[in-house]
């Protein structure tokens, strides 16, 4: 999550409340970009939620994002992997998630806290036109978000090209 949420704080964006991290941007860039070049792996896997929330911005800062990540990961071939809940699954999840956090309490009803949630976050589209735009049509791939370990585990795997199980 220090990529996409040091972007954000270096633009003076909102953060999550548990972010305090003071490193800048380019510093993370940096070190991953470090990272990635002195690894003798294929294949690199960043994961993140936080990258999710980058699609749900205003326009200026999706288009800063957009010229940042695509420098990061300059020469590269990306693939966003989604996993999307469904989006009452996914309020219902965040609702909980919140009352249980000390920071996030929303001490508000369940209907209250679901009429004030940007549907930007439920709703995907524009996080994949986003990460589309960045990478290429082919480079955002969504898939269904279940509970099931072994299944998630399995349709990750598929998604990246590696040897998955047909789980029917």
């Amino acid at each position: 999550g220090k990529i996409p949420l040091s972007f954000l704080s270096d633009l003076g964006e909102h953060t999550p409340e548990w972010y305090v991290d003071s490193e800048r941007f380019e510093s993370v860039v940096q070190r991953v970009r470090a990272e990635i070049e002195n690894s003798s792996a294929a294949n690199i896997i960043l994961s993140s939620e936080e990258f999710y929330f980058l699609g749900t911005r205003s326009h200026v800062v999706k288009e800063r994002a957009k010229e940042s990540f695509q420098a990061l990961f300059h020469g590269m071939t990306v693939k966003t992997i989604l996993f999307v809940r469904e989006p009452y699954d996914f309020i219902c999840s965040w609702y909980n998630q919140a009352n249980k956090s000390q920071s996030l309490r929303p001490n508000r009803r369940f209907t209250d806290f679901f009429f004030i949630t940007n549907d930007k976050l439920m709703l995907p589209r524009e996080t994949s036109d986003f990460w589309r735009d960045c990478f290429g049509y082919d480079s955002a791939i969504i898939l269904p978000y279940r509970n099931e370990p072994q299944e998630h585990l399995n349709m990750f795997k598929c998604a990246l090209g590696m040897e998955c199980q047909d789980l029917n």
